[in-house]
């Protein structure tokens, strides 16, 4: 019981590598969205300010690749073969 209730403590929350979950952890080794993305649980206080911090972000890459054509803020540019070996040691 203990186990089960720590695994899968609230909703929004599995530690199973095959859930939406997973892939929140995938995108955050990749670099693609903020750190805690995938370890913050769903239910949790802290997840209001991730999500405010990412739509900033976005914004700046945005201003940075239109209005100074800066290609490195292009996902295919911060997705990089290091970032994927990264999310392979993870999963």
């Amino acid at each position: 019981d203990q186990l089960e209730r720590s695994a899968c403590p609230t909703c929004g929350s599995c530690s199973g590598m095959f859930t939406a979950n997973s892939m929140n952890c995938l995108t955050e080794a990749l670099g693609l969205s903020q750190p805690g993305n995938g370890s913050l649980l769903a239910t949790h206080a802290d997840r209001k300010q991730l999500f405010l911090n990412a739509g900033k972000r976005i914004v700046e890459l945005t201003k940075r690749y239109y209005e100074q054509d800066d290609a490195s803020a292009l996902p295919r540019n911060i997705a990089s073969k290091a970032a994927f070996e990264n999310a392979m040691t993870l999963d």
